[in-house]
């Protein structure tokens, strides 16, 4: 009897050791997020990357939800979360995408699902006060960073590049120019140039200093 004792406080600690760790500081203390400067679909696209990566199944799709299932074979799992029914729970993330505050506002919903797939699904809920919310908290995070960055990078460089354009415009012009004033003119084209590149080293000295902001986050 006390070896039965024993086995079933190891398959609690095995199972839910995780729901002691602090629990999120958001406003739902689940998992989420506010990503600005990124749409729908390639926040989307990169949670579907990261879930495919950790070996989960993408379920449903749509405009505002994503959904994914991974078979739980963990045998404290089986234990305590299966049913005679299914002695193999599933793990189910429900990521929730809502326009918000000039950015998108997703939200994470993470449980354990008995009889998945049935009439009789029993869910268990993960999504507050456990590792698992913490893992995808840090994601989100990673995701943020990455894809508001990512647009900044971009604007960026297309203002560099306009001013590449136009300086190749101007120099191909120079090179036929023959008129009297043409040495004020490579003058001209000379300041252009000087204040091209202190606009690239800017930017670069900008772009490293976000970056290093975000991995601080």
């Amino acid at each position: 009897m006390a070896k039965k004792i024993l086995f079933v406080i190891f398959m609690i600690v095995s199972l839910t050791g995780c729901a002691t760790v602090k629990p999120l500081d958001t406003s739902t203390g689940k998992p989420e997020v506010i990503i600005t400067d990124a749409s729908k679909k390639d926040i989307a696209d990169a949670i579907v990357n990261t879930m495919l990566s950790w070996d989960f199944q993408l379920q449903k799709r749509d405009e505002y939800i994503l959904v994914f299932g991974k078979k739980d074979t963990n045998i404290a799992s089986s234990v305590l979360l299966g049913s005679r029914y299914d002695a193999v729970p599933e793990w189910r993330f429900t990521y929730n995408m809502v326009d918000y505050a000039g950015g998108v506002r997703i939200i994470a919903n993470i449980a354990s699902v008995t009889n998945p797939g049935s009439a009789f699904e029993r869910i268990t809920d993960f999504s507050k006060g456990s590792q698992d919310a913490q893992n995808v908290q840090k994601f989100f995070r990673n995701l943020k960073n990455e894809l508001e960055f990512k647009k900044i990078y971009e604007r960026r460089r297309a203002e560099i590049q306009e001013k590449e354009n136009e300086l190749k415009i101007l120099k191909s012009d120079l090179a036929i120019y023959t008129g009297p004033d043409k040495a004020q003119k490579e003058h001209e084209y000379q300041k252009k140039y000087e204040a091209y590149k202190k606009m690239v080293e800017a930017s670069n000295e900008e772009l490293k200093t976000i970056r290093a902001s975000h991995g601080k986050q």
